[in-house]
């Protein structure tokens, strides 16, 4: 018995070194549950954080316990598949791969954790360094044959297990067998509960106390659904709802700003922009007002799928 409580303690002081590599830098959903990951791991896991660019998030994590730098960890465009996307891809990853290994000759890492589907450069240090990865899979690209095949592939071949935020987007990234290293964890975040003045805040979007009011919060891109849902919003106010009011809160990452000037245009041709209204999000840096705008916020899913 006491050989085996020496054992025991001995393996508790073992530190897995985890290389988490993110795709932003903000405080959107993903960004966040990488920072609830971050603030509630164990005391036996050291994390280190690869961001493409410096934001809001960098402090977060620093204040949560990660070590975090700053360089190429070859995001995956749209535009890769052209000759022009790929020789830019491959410079890219020869960059990312120099970059990581810096660190890695530091802090040896255990494990890779790819926390976007639109990263390589961790995948491809995982091979090279011969060390577990995990991809984190929170996208669906159902819309374009060539992605799908393309990432199919290279998640099939440069991990060793796959989490998916959903069945659905499993289901699109998987191969037909289901292979048992695909997982699905739903996204999480740590929430405390908080008083909201709703009617304060109704009062800040000029919505009256006989309106209904749709929300909903994420990132403006091709497949969160803002534009599915200002088509259907529209229908609804054309078949009878002159009381419904909707906002779409959050901004387009940058590269993809085209994506929130058709939103705009979109909304100004509906024939009902007077009843929409499009939000910047601004994540404060007051834990308790973050959290009171996320409760909020709380009203459709922006999800496509």
């Amino acid at each position: 018995m006491i050989e085996r409580h020496c054992l025991t303690t001995e393996l508790a002081k073992i530190t897995l070194r985890i290389l988490v590599v993110h795709s932003s830098a903000e405080l959107y959903g993903s960004d966040r549950s990488l920072l609830d990951f971050v603030r509630l791991r164990p005391d036996s896991i050291d994390v280190t954080v690869a961001l493409p660019e410096s934001g809001p998030l960098v402090q977060e994590l620093q204040d949560a316990g990660a070590r975090v730098i700053v360089g190429q960890v070859c995001k995956i465009e749209s535009g890769m598949l052209s000759l022009r996307g790929f020789l830019y891809t491959v410079v890219a990853a020869c960059s990312s791969v120099k970059f990581l290994s810096v660190a890695h000759r530091s802090q040896k890492f255990n494990l890779v954790y790819s926390n976007s589907l639109a990263l390589l450069g961790g995948a491809l240090c995982a091979r090279l360094w011969r060390v577990p990865h995990v991809w984190h899979v929170r996208e669906n690209l159902g819309n374009s044959k060539r992605l799908s095949a393309t990432f199919r592939v290279l998640v099939k071949l440069l991990s060793r297990t796959v989490i998916c935020n959903s069945a659905s987007t499993r289901d699109w990234i998987a191969p037909s067998s289901r292979p048992q290293n695909y997982h699905v964890i739903w996204n999480g975040t740590s929430l405390t509960a908080t008083e909201v003045d709703r009617q304060l805040e109704r009062q800040r979007l000029e919505v009256k106390d006989e309106d209904t009011l749709f929300v909903l919060a994420g990132r403006i891109n091709s497949w969160k659904g803002q534009r599915q849902l200002v088509e259907a919003f529209t229908q609804l106010v054309k078949n009878g709802a002159p009381h419904a009011r909707l906002a779409i809160v959050g901004s387009a990452a940058a590269g993809q700003e085209h994506y929130e000037e058709e939103l705009k245009t979109l909304i100004t041709n509906s024939g009902c922009s007077s009843q929409v209204k499009l939000l910047p999000d601004r994540p404060s840096a007051d834990e308790e007002s973050t959290t009171r705008r996320r409760n909020f916020w709380g009203a459709l899913c922006p999800t496509r799928t």
